[in-house]
């Protein structure tokens, strides 16, 4: 009979999450994220580390109170997060921050605090 507590290895495999505040009803047996958010934060850790030559890992992800927001934030030498929308494809999101990144290291720079891609044609960089 297999133990059903995840093996260490299982355990730092699995995407690191928290939450930006406390969770309101946080207790043994409650349920933190439904099966949507994480297929979501798991396709992201995939979908980043699959990213050519981008050289960004996976940190770990912050979800906002509400659900709908996502930012991600990876080993990279300047320390920014990616801000996602969780009801916008992961691809889509992940393909206009590449193209982002992309050409600001062509022109030198580096974001200071984030790449926001919640909104699909249009992305922020502060």
């Amino acid at each position: 009979i297999r133990e059903l507590a995840p093996t260490e290895s299982e355990w730092s495999e699995l995407p690191k999450v928290q939450f930006s505040t406390e969770p309101l009803d946080f207790g043994s047996g409650k349920r933190l994220f439904t099966s949507d958010e994480v297929v979501f934060i798991q396709s992201v850790a995939k979908e980043l580390q699959a990213l050519p030559d981008i050289e960004v890992d996976y940190q770990y992800a912050e979800l906002s109170a509400n659900g709908a927001e996502l930012s991600v934030f990876a080993d990279t030498k300047a320390r920014y997060s990616i801000r996602m929308s969780m009801f916008t494809d992961v691809r889509q999101q992940l393909g206009a921050f590449k193209a982002t990144l992309e050409e600001l290291r062509r022109a030198g720079e580096y974001p200071k605090q984030y790449i926001d891609v919640r909104l699909g044609d249009r992305v922020f960089v502060k």
